[in-house]
């Protein structure tokens, strides 16, 4: 996202206004999934295999869940050096949508069903 789209955004300015900005952030990825998967693997989209936001350009849930170690990931990093995790807000595209969907090891996980 640019910083002038911002505009577009008065919670996220809210946001901005009371916290921190983040003036020299990059993301991995455009895409989410891939993004996110970078995130979560600490591993480029070639190596973690998520290249899209759904199973028709090889991304999404279902293909990160099949070639990642789900009990290895960021969570599990910080939770074995007693670190509280939360991740709040969208996961990965394609995510179970189940109110009892929760991935390994975040001490808070709360993921939108819709």
């Amino acid at each position: 996202m640019r910083a002038d789209e911002l505009r577009f955004l008065p919670a996220v300015r809210r946001l901005q206004r009371s916290g921190v900005t983040f003036t020299e952030a990059l993301s991995p990825d455009s895409l989410c999934c891939p993004a996110r998967a970078t995130l979560l693997t600490g591993k480029l989209a070639h190596n973690h295999l998520t290249l899209g936001n759904d199973p028709a350009s090889h991304g999404g849930y279902q293909v990160f869940a099949a070639h990642n170690d789900l009990e290895n990931l960021l969570p599990q990093w910080l939770d074995n050096h007693d670190y509280r995790t939360a991740w709040i807000g969208k996961y990965l595209n394609g995510s179970p949508r189940l109110p009892t969907f929760r991935e390994p090891d975040w001490t808070y996980f709360a993921v939108p069903l819709q």
